[in-house]
């Protein structure tokens, strides 16, 4: 089968996110399986780890320009499926909008991966609140013109449903893969070797999506019993995070990496004991998926379907959202319990790796 994915966001260090990742994971289990794959995007290809075989080809169409590649990512795509001809197009991000309507128009099957944290219902007032987030009215058309919308999880699904009015015959969840450097076998479970926690968070350093300034205070709280934190992230909120670890005379535990890719956030993640993870809303968060996967004990918030699937897993603690006082607590538990459970996050590592792998999750995306 031949297979076009269109993906706005560009393969480089300062925009690389989820959706870059699901990508690759896709494209790179489509390719094994004997599919021909083709990616179009934009920019340049200076942080992909997508294979580029005979089978896969990725086309950097254009550079990135903010609030508009969508738009151009479209126009040129449509020359590129004219000339191809695939047998579907599943579209990643707001381009989805021309490209679902081209598809209707022209007789293309065109497929929508829906895979953001808000679908808002459409007033008025909701318009002016969200103009700057433009995207999500763009793929508000791409899932409502689209074929079939891929959905990234239940909680999702139910959000279009309801608030977007899509008929729920055209939504299939499908879920979503790891990348494969997190599903690989850990050959033991870790044990720790100093009675001081190693923590480690990773995300985009927003304060309204994920709440990183609740940590400084609740570490200056645990602080004798802290080796290190480490914070793998960027974003608009970075240096106000700074300036909380220096208020609270945290500076000599708490290590600023940047962002950094999935190779790299792995090494790091091998040495850490606990994922420190606050959120208000996520579409999927894989990274609590991946932190799982890798041993560690995840504690977070109760967003996206996380609390159904981890239910009765030991390991990954979960808060309500804005609940700063549970969440301290269940920090601190997994602090003066970090062996014990640290034997259960091995044990339910297995479960996470076997069921979020993407040879087996990319099977749902041709039903």
């Amino acid at each position: 089968m031949k297979i076009a994915i269109t993906h706005e966001f560009p393969f480089e260090k300062k925009y690389y996110g989820g959706g870059n990742q699901i990508v690759e994971g896709l494209s790179n289990s489509l390719a094994k399986k004997g599919h021909e794959i083709h990616v179009f995007t934009t920019g340049k290809g200076e942080f992909i780890h997508i294979a580029e075989t005979n089978s896969v080809k990725v086309h950097f169409l254009f550079p990135y320009v903010k609030n508009l590649s969508g738009l151009y990512l479209a126009i040129l795509t449509i020359f590129q499926i004219i000339n191809l001809k695939p047998d579907m197009v599943i579209c990643f991000t707001s381009e989805s909008a021309i490209l679902s309507l081209f598809g209707k128009i022209f007789n293309y099957n065109i497929l929508v991966y829906q895979a953001a944290p808000e679908h808002p219902v459409f007033t008025f007032s909701k318009f002016i609140e969200n103009r700057k987030k433009i995207g999500i009215y763009f793929q508000f058309v791409g899932a409502r013109n689209s074929n079939k919308i891929l959905s990234i999880s239940e909680s999702s699904s139910l959000n279009m449903i309801n608030n977007w009015a899509v008929n729920p015959l055209k939504i299939s969840t499908v879920g979503v893969g790891l990348n494969s450097i997190f599903t690989e076998d850990i050959s033991e479970s870790k044990e720790i070797s100093s009675d001081k926690i190693r923590l480690i968070s990773v995300g985009r350093i927003v304060f309204d999506q994920k709440p990183f300034d609740i940590i400084p205070l609740i570490l200056k709280e645990l602080n004798e019993k802290i080796e290190s934190w480490t914070v793998i992230g960027d974003g608009p909120d970075l240096d106000e995070l700074k300036d909380l670890v220096l208020k609270y005379g945290l500076d000599n535990k708490v290590f600023f990496l940047g962002a950094l890719d999935s190779y790299e956030i792995k090494s790091h993640l091998k040495k850490a004991d606990i994922a420190v993870l606050p959120t208000n809303f996520e579409s999927f968060f894989l990274t609590a998926y991946e932190c799982a996967a890798m041993s560690l004990v995840v504690i977070t918030c109760d967003v996206a379907d996380l609390k159904s699937y981890f239910a009765s897993t030991k390991s990954v603690l979960i808060s309500p959202v804005g609940d700063e006082c549970n969440f301290k607590e269940n920090l601190k538990f997994a602090i003066n319990n970090i062996n014990v459970l640290s034997k259960y996050a091995f044990s339910d590592s297995d479960r996470v790796k076997r069921d979020f792998n993407w040879d087996r999750i990319s099977l749902n995306f041709l039903k």
